[in-house]
């Protein structure tokens, strides 16, 4: 999921980022045997969205 409001080309780049990622990470496990992959890149809804973190604390 990406946050509402990223440009197409922007989460482009990032889908091709994660999935390669995610093919490195299985390379052995698909040279096994078989193996189907598939990934989907959603928005996150910019109103129905919810949640809660105190993680920015840690950064200021």
């Amino acid at each position: 999921m990406i946050g509402a409001g990223r440009r197409v080309d922007f989460r482009v780049v990032v889908g091709d980022m994660l999935f390669a990622l995610f093919l490195d990470d299985l390379v052995a496990l698909m040279n096994c045997g078989y193996l189907a992959v598939w990934f989907e890149l959603d928005v996150l809804h910019p109103t129905l969205n919810y949640n809660q973190n105190n993680v920015h604390a840690l950064f200021k």
